[in-house]
């Protein structure tokens, strides 16, 4: 076998190792199952094609989250629910489905989060522990308890008004 034949089989491995974390982000960006797979199946086709060309020390838990996201956020681009809609029209809409104004706030509120903060907080939410969350993410323990903190603190101070 040749050197980039290895190297491909490499990567597919790593990436199939990756594929737990991709689920989990990507359950927790949409919450439904069935759609979480399409989106890990669309992000992994992507990823695929681009094997051949990558290097064998990518980090192919964190190109996947990546991947997974931005296969969700080109699926909101094509229904064009992002341009189609205001902050006040998306409030507007949750109130009428009857979503309290405080579960609008904090939606609102998470928006305008900084991605990281968006993922670590959709990974606590989905109920992953802390210690799953740093192989994931591949940080410390510590390292992640102390951003969730901190992105905890500035969601809640988004919701308050105090930003």
């Amino acid at each position: 076998m040749s050197k980039d034949s290895d190297n491909i089989k490499e990567l597919r491995q790593k990436l199939v190792d990756a594929i737990p974390h991709m689920m989990a982000y990507a359950r927790s960006r949409v919450g439904h199952r069935d759609e979480a797979n399409d989106l890990v199946q669309e992000a992994l086709e992507k990823i695929l094609r681009r094997i051949p060309r990558m290097k064998t020390d990518v980090n192919l838990v964190a190109y996947g989250i990546r991947a997974v996201r931005n296969a969700h956020l080109d699926r909101w681009r094509s229904q064009r629910r992002l341009t189609e809609l205001t902050e006040d029209e998306i409030a507007e809409r949750c109130l009428e489905t009857g979503s309290s104004s405080e579960m609008v706030e904090a939606l609102q509120a998470y928006g305008k989060l900084e991605e990281r903060c968006q993922i670590l907080l959709g990974l606590v939410a989905e109920g992953q522990r802390y210690v799953d969350i740093s192989r994931i993410l591949e940080m410390t323990e510590g390292a992640v308890a102390g951003a969730i903190s901190r992105c905890r603190s500035y969601l809640v101070k988004l919701i308050r008004g105090e930003v």
